[in-house]
């Protein structure tokens, strides 16, 4: 007579508890994908309006009759040269079309970097911030997915120099990113940026109005006189606590340059990775305006530390019911809004390897758990 095995209590509790967990990250990666596919149909309806996109266009509309936007544009030419070919089509079909553009360029970024964790990318269209940059038609994301192509290619110093010329052109946002680039010693793809940024800056305004460039400056002074004390920026939230002027401005400015000096030890102490999440923290630091569709560039630090979903990825939906698309809301507000974004950037530091990375940033091996990977970040 054969005897039976018999498993003990604790292997049937093992045994439950694993399929527990099997159980609720089908689950969650349901809701996930279900919550991410609802905000899809939102921002691709046709009453949703890409405001930001309008200006681009408006602007696209007089350099294809010959005419110049400037001096009410606010904006580098090379995005009312983007806007052209939207031209040819209606205006919802043009905001439709640069919608869907936008939410191919969130997942575009996941995949440049490498991301093999399907849940991260309807995650990624959860954020707040994300939302909004898609919903006003923003360069916010292109300029992001620029950002991610220079950390894929960084090995590769003409093409790295220019996704990152090209992207400073576009916006002088992610100037921080020269920094970065310096102090990692990849001072080849620094000089490549530069040179870039300055061909494309010249070309498009030699296309668009070359004269008006020298009284782009007054325009953006101007911009940013409107905007003071809106926005997310630190000077603002001080001026709110009731802070002057004075005070706001050498907060900013410390701030800044701290995030700077960061960049530049971290990256001659080898930790490339590091340095360059602390890059993208100036890149933010640095921005004079900052509105929460700014803030869809923390997915490019997120995606590097972090490729497979984990509590870094949860931590922006935070900003849900607190972030304003337009100012900053309450103080209340705007002190959630700042905390998540500190948060997410001190957990991408402290999650950032050592040493040299290679070209991507995927870790081998199976995926983990919905459970396991919250718990274990």
């Amino acid at each position: 007579m054969t005897s039976v095995p018999f498993r003990s209590r604790g292997e049937l509790g093992r045994a439950s508890v694993s399929r527990n967990r099997a159980l609720a990250n089908v689950a969650g990666s349901f809701v996930i994908a279900v919550l991410a596919a609802y905000v899809v149909v939102y921002l691709l309806r046709l009453d949703v309006i890409p405001v930001d996109f309008h200006v681009y266009r408006q602007a696209a509309e007089e350099v294809a009759r010959g005419d110049s936007p400037y001096p009410w544009f606010a904006y580098p030419p090379l995005s009312a040269l983007g806007a052209v070919p939207f031209t040819v089509l209606s205006t919802a079909a043009a905001d439709f079309a640069v919608k869907a553009l936008l939410i191919l360029c969130v997942l575009a970024i996941l995949a440049v970097l490498d991301v093999r964790d399907w849940r991260c990318y309807p995650m990624a269209l959860l954020w707040p911030a994300v939302s909004a940059a898609v919903q006003t038609g923003n360069i916010t994301i292109p300029l992001a997915l620029a950002a991610a192509v220079v950390w894929r290619v960084r090995e590769r110093p003409f093409l790295a120099g220019l996704s990152l010329g090209a992207s400073v052109a576009a916006k002088f946002l992610f100037w921080p990113l020269w920094v970065w680039l310096v102090a990692v010693g990849r001072c080849g793809a620094a000089v490549w940026s530069i040179a870039a940024s300055v061909a494309v800056t010249l070309a498009t305004w030699a296309i668009v109005d070359f004269g008006a460039l020298f009284g782009y400056p007054d325009r953006l002074r101007q911009l940013n006189d409107d905007t003071t004390g809106t926005g997310y920026t630190l000077g603002t939230f001080a001026q709110d606590l009731g802070a002057g002027a004075t005070t706001a401005q050498a907060l900013t400015a410390g701030l800044a340059i701290s995030l700077l000096a960061a960049v530049i030890i971290s990256g001659r102490r080898g930790n490339e990775m590091r340095s360059f999440v602390l890059a993208i923290g100036a890149v933010l630091a640095c921005s004079p305006i900052l509105w929460l569709h700014y803030f869809a560039i923390l997915l490019v630090p997120v995606a590097v530390v972090r490729p497979r979903l984990g509590a870094i990825w949860f931590v922006p939906l935070a900003m849900w019911g607190f972030g304003a698309g337009t100012g900053n809301g309450s103080t209340a507000s705007t002190a959630v809004v700042l905390a998540v974004v500190f948060l997410t950037l001190a957990l991408a530091v402290r999650e950032a390897r050592p040493g040299p990375q290679g070209s991507g940033t995927a870790a081998e091996g199976d995926q983990p758990s919905l459970l396991a990977t919250v718990g274990r970040s």
